[in-house]
């Protein structure tokens, strides 16, 4: 016999790693400013308790410091591993598949993240929405050639291409594999275009 299937509407989807291991971010990496250089290849670890799912709430902390919390959006790796001392050529053998993250982010002075001199302000609980599925690897042959949009109430804020990445997928893998072990459902979020950024507000969706 046949079932009605389930509209989407009716459902309420899960992040699809509610706990990665790690959550390794790219900082910067994208082409900006009319920049002449790329800027060193540089990561932080988020805050894996952090992670909520589509539609989930984004808490913004009840603080009077830091001011405002904006959005970053990003192409996010899902690593197959144990990965270790990865070399670029050989990139493919650390990704499960990719999934869409925002890198909120807790701004003080100017735009710099706050804390100055730490990653903190990425790392507040729900400052990491993912989802709403992963692409595995063979759905997604060049992840340097993919448009990545967010919006923010109907606005259109983030609208850009990877294929303008700094420093390209292989090269992240090869970076994070020499710095640790990466396990399987650990994620590399590749960075965003600065060019971007906009605020989040209570009530916005």
């Amino acid at each position: 016999f046949e079932e009605e299937a389930t509209p989407p509407s009716a459902l309420r989807l899960r992040a699809p790693l509610p706990r990665p291991g790690k959550i390794l971010c790219c900082i910067a990496n994208y082409w900006e400013h009319a920049q002449r250089e790329a800027r060193p290849l540089n990561m932080f670890l988020k805050n894996p308790e952090a992670v909520v799912g589509p539609g989930d709430t984004i808490v913004l902390p009840k603080m009077t410091e830091p001011w405002i919390f904006m959005h970053e959006a990003e192409l996010a790796l899902v690593i197959k591993g144990p990965a270790k001392e990865v070399a670029q050529r050989d990139w493919r053998s650390a990704v499960f598949g990719y999934t869409c993250l925002i890198d909120v982010s807790a701004r003080g002075e100017g735009r710099r993240t706050w804390k100055a001199g730490s990653w903190l302000g990425k790392s507040f609980d729900t400052f990491a929405p993912i989802g709403p599925c992963i692409a595995t690897a063979d759905e997604i042959p060049a992840p340097n050639d993919l448009i990545v949009r967010f919006w923010n109430d109907g606005q259109l804020r983030h609208n850009y291409n990877t294929d303008d990445m700094e420093h390209r997928v292989p090269e992240w893998i090869e970076f994070a594999a020499t710095v640790m072990t990466m396990n399987s459902g650990d994620l590399v979020s590749c960075g965003t275009n600065h060019e971007c950024l906009g605020g989040l507000e209570n009530g916005g969706t």
